[in-house]
């Protein structure tokens, strides 16, 4: 299920901001640099072309925002699509140019969690460790408001399901957030390409390794 594209066009449906602040050239002309100052110690290029659904991809629209935040502007559709297009690329058609489909990915995650999450100060986002974080912060998000996932499916994958929040113990629920936060960076560090694991698919592996199978509260499975 391609739930970067149903955000994408999910968002593109909706009617216009009223009154919108939209980003000038000076700050654009700023932004095409800010990618390209990430520090160079890790498999996420900031500057690459990621698919859709990837860790990558979800880095990116943390990096969009944070320009956004940095500029004063709000997180508009039209501000986010003319970040992502600056940062990351248009490609020339026979009529006129458009964003890549790095550059729409990117967008489509950041429309997803924009006003979801607290976007990180620019220095975090270019790091692995802040965009984890940011990852840590959209659990958080969804937790305390599950109908945010109603709006973007792409939100669920940082939900863990009802039935399985019910039966968790309070610190066992604790400790897989934290883990997967840590897998979240390891895998962006190691392997950005990568279609992002769900906390659900992730939590289940987890238990089953760590755990013995434990899920209900006070209960450790025999």
């Amino acid at each position: 299920m391609k739930l970067i594209m149903e955000s994408w066009r999910g968002y593109l449906n909706e009617q216009e901001d009223q009154s919108p602040q939209i980003l000038s050239e000076g700050p654009l002309d700023q932004i095409r640099d800010f990618f390209s100052s990430a520090p160079d110690d890790s498999a996420y290029d900031p500057n690459g072309e990621y698919p859709e659904n990837s860790y990558g991809a979800f880095a990116q629209s943390v990096g969009i925002l944070s320009v956004i935040k940095k500029t004063g502007v709000q997180a508009t559709k039209d501000n986010i699509l003319k970040v992502a297009a600056t940062a990351l690329g248009t490609s020339t058609g026979k009529e006129k140019s458009k964003m890549t489909k790095g550059a729409q990915a990117a967008a489509g995650i950041a429309l997803a969690i924009g006003g979801t999450i607290a976007t990180p100060a620019i220095g975090a986002a270019l790091t692995t460790a802040g965009i984890a974080t940011a990852a840590w912060g959209a659990m958080q998000a969804i937790k305390k408001d599950p109908s945010k996932a109603e709006k973007f499916p792409l939100l669920q994958a940082f939900a863990i399901d009802e039935e399985y929040r019910d039966i968790l113990d309070n610190d066992l629920e604790g400790e897989i957030e934290e883990k997967y936060k840590e897998f979240f960076e390891q895998k962006l560090a190691s392997n950005p390409d990568e279609t992002m694991k769900t906390l659900n698919s992730w939590m289940q592996d987890y238990i089953k390794l760590n755990h013995d199978n434990r899920t209900v509260v006070g209960h450790q499975a025999s």
